[in-house]
């Protein structure tokens, strides 16, 4: 199930079984980038919806002025796309599970626009329990120049987003990872970087690598920890990808987090990432 509360997104039924899965490790952390990508992309892209994996799919029934769909901004030769999303976790879902997922507009400020969400687990007396939640922030992209373009002062938009903040801690800040400083690392495994090539397949409709691939390589790289403990994931994108390019996933692993930084041939970041392990949600 979806649901959208608030008056600053939409209203939209998306009903999900969890059917085509049969567990879910550390490595599924992509799942739940996939939930934001595909329910966000959901609100900007048409009435009718597959999503969530092919899993499931639903009907828009409801569309307020603030939401701006993709097709609308293809046209002028703009898109959406992610740029940071943080996310914690108490547990992941397993086969057959009933997951429910919350999602709103925090705000559109600043070139920016920050949608959160709030992930239920269905429980056996009908109750829902909170075991996750995330924050994921979003901006328009010109797709000739590839900048980024302040879409909200456009007349398109009417009024403006006052939505409820989630409250989260903040993101860390992320240091580059030098491999030569780190060589005990490197011979214990705990450190060392993984080479790929961006393939046909990894590319998106924005004509870039898919957001969700960054992360698939990441923790395909190492991975992250073995036991249920809840867990919080920061991943930054800074630079787009294409098909053709090479990029190395670099990684370094302590008791309770892993590190990631991904950068292209020459050397220049384009994604930073962390999943460490925390006592519990914090949302």
């Amino acid at each position: 199930f979806l649901r959208f509360p608030s008056e600053s997104s939409l209203i939209f039924l998306f009903v999900s079984r969890l059917r085509r899965l049969h567990s879910f490790s550390a490595s599924s952390l992509q799942f739940f980038l996939w939930i934001s990508a595909d329910i966000f992309i959901t609100c900007f892209t048409s009435a009718l919806v597959m999503g969530c994996c092919g899993l499931a799919f639903g009907r828009l029934t409801r569309t307020p002025a603030t939401v701006i769909y993709i097709p609308a901004l293809l046209p002028m030769n703009y898109t959406w796309i992610i740029t940071h999303m943080n996310m914690e976790m108490h547990c992941l879902p397993k086969h057959g599970e009933e997951m429910i997922v919350e999602t709103w507009i925090e705000r559109n400020a600043h070139m920016l626009s920050v949608r959160d969400f709030r992930i239920y687990q269905k429980q056996a007396d009908g109750s829902e329990l909170l075991v996750g939640c995330a924050k994921s922030v979003w901006a328009v992209l010109n797709l000739q120049s590839r900048e980024i373009v302040n879409i909200f002062d456009h007349p398109m938009f009417e009024g403006a987003v006052d939505g409820e903040v989630l409250n989260m801690a903040r993101a860390p800040r992320f240091k580059p990872i030098s491999l030569d400083d780190l060589e005990d690392d490197v011979q214990a495994m705990k450190a060392g970087e993984v080479l790929h090539e961006i393939q046909y397949s990894d590319v998106d409709y924005n004509c870039h690598c898919n957001s969700c691939k960054y992360l698939e390589w990441m923790v395909n790289a190492v991975k992250a920890f073995d036991n249920q403990k809840p867990f919080r994931l920061d991943i930054n994108y800074v630079k787009e990808l294409y098909q053709g390019d090479t990029m190395w996933t670099r990684f370094v692993k302590t008791d309770n987090a892993v590190q990631y930084q991904q950068v292209d041939e020459n050397g220049i970041t384009c994604c930073n990432a962390m999943i460490s392990q925390i006592e519990k949600i914090g949302c």
